[in-house]
């Protein structure tokens, strides 16, 4: 950004009435890789006809892998992502066109291909997804390797209240952060998801990633009663 814009930008924000939002860059680099103990994470996402995770269609599908220290949750490099557009076999309702810009035409004999989603995913250490509880149910029917893996999940298991922001929106989490991105489309918000990530928390002062592995490596136990009356 040249001097005069980022001097304007300066004026307007030192009046204290204006905060200017900037294009997200998708960096591909955050730390140069050290002798830290690396792994491999992937962040996904997912588009579909509705919003019951056992029934809709899936129309669009993003893998976003990238190497991460278990240690501290400091992100190393963005690799190489898979996404595709994939036919539903169903019309797109126009909400989801509408909120997507998806349209049938686009994912007209498109699919997504299990062996290149097998391979980015088989060495990853932990799947995440800004919403898991509706991402995992979609991806594992038509992505068996999926129910194999260790998930997260960005949305829940970081306190983002707690640490001030007053949402788990990924879209308003951006704004907070002064950025402003192309919502709704799988690969832009797997992107952005890892660009959080990346951020120091402002009240807890961790790395965003090493409080997600915390909570995600934390047992759980799930209570159901069986025959009850």
């Amino acid at each position: 950004m040249s001097l005069v814009l980022e001097n304007m930008i300066g004026t307007l924000e030192s009046t204290g009435d204006f905060r200017v939002l900037r294009r997200f860059d998708r960096p591909e680099t955050y730390n140069e890789e050290d002798q830290s103990p690396t792994l491999l994470g992937v962040v996904v996402d997912v588009e579909t006809t509705g919003l019951d995770a056992a029934s809709c269609g899936l129309l669009e599908v993003a893998i976003v892998p990238f190497t991460f220290c278990r240690e501290t949750g400091r992100i190393f490099r963005v690799l190489p992502a898979y996404s595709a557009l994939h036919d539903p076999g169903m019309p797109i309702p126009e909400a989801v066109t509408l909120l997507t810009g998806i349209t049938d035409d686009m994912v007209k004999g498109q699919g997504a291909d299990p062996e290149a989603v097998q391979a980015i995913v088989k060495d990853a250490a932990i799947v995440i997804a800004h919403h898991a509880a509706f991402d995992r149910p979609v991806l594992e029917r038509y992505f068996p390797i999926f129910a194999t893996k260790a998930w997260a999940c960005s949305c829940t298991q970081i306190d983002w209240r707690a640490e001030g922001y007053g949402t788990e929106k990924l879209e308003l989490l951006a704004y907070k952060h002064r950025l402003w991105y192309v919502a709704h489309r799988a690969d832009d918000d797997c992107r952005l998801v890892i660009e959080l990530l990346s951020r120091t928390l402002p009240r807890s002062s961790k790395l965003a990633l090493l409080a997600l592995l915390q909570a995600a490596r934390r047992p759980t136990w799930r209570i159901v009663a069986v025959d009850a009356p």
